[in-house]
């Protein structure tokens, strides 16, 4: 946590955004190559079963980076300030977790595919059946998920805020850095250097009174 406080906006946003643009560009080229070197469109399907699996990684920084911000934050705050970390700490497990068995969903689904293409055989009625069953219940936690993102966009935006206004931050104190978290593309070229300045600030004044 505190290592991720002293990351640079660019490292986050290399790690966040760089890293899988760039590996799912080299495994799209590489089996739209292989699949034509060798007439067999299934080899596709093997990359693509890869691919989720390059997704996990900034999901991964994303998640330590809201974490770093909603719990590692709050002892910077006024102690007047008390606000629900445990409720954050729950939604913001709910949908790692959930991301993560969803990929290897992904990952079976995409295994199963290869293999019916390779043999040329339709899904039977009951398979159909079973997997809809199963869209449904992603579909319910899915929506679940999104609205655990949402409440932690929510909860880093009024922790950073209030942690910047010490003071309880107001709902128009923070809609700004609201969207930042929603948007974190951009968000991290301006909460991560605030956040750097914090921490840098507070180990000089650390020192100071050490010494």
């Amino acid at each position: 946590m505190e290592l991720i406080h002293k990351w640079k906006h660019w490292q986050l946003f290399i790690l966040m955004f760089a890293v899988p643009i760039i590996g799912n560009f080299i495994f799209l080229s590489a089996g739209i190559s292989a699949a034509i070197e060798n007439g067999d469109p299934s080899t596709v399907f093997e990359i693509f079963s890869f691919l989720p699996m390059i997704m996990l990684i900034p999901m991964v920084i994303m998640f330590a980076w809201q974490w770093s911000i909603g719990v590692g934050l709050q002892k910077y705050l006024p102690a007047n300030v008390k606000l629900p970390v445990g409720r954050f700490k729950f939604f913001l497990i709910f949908p790692a977790v959930y991301i993560f068995f969803f990929v290897i969903l992904i990952v079976f689904l995409f295994s199963s595919f290869q293999e019916a293409a390779m043999s040329n055989q339709p899904p039977e009625m009951e398979q159909l059946s079973t997997i809809m069953s199963y869209f449904v219940i992603i579909f319910l936690l899915h929506l679940f998920a999104m609205f655990c993102m949402f409440y932690c966009f929510y909860f880093c935006a009024k922790t950073y805020k209030s942690v910047l206004l010490q003071r309880e931050a107001t709902s128009s104190d923070y809609m700004g850095e609201f969207f930042l978290m929603w948007f974190n593309i951009i968000g991290v070229w301006i909460i991560q250097p605030k956040i750097n300045e914090l921490i840098s600030r507070d180990n000089k004044d650390s020192e100071l009174i050490d010494s």
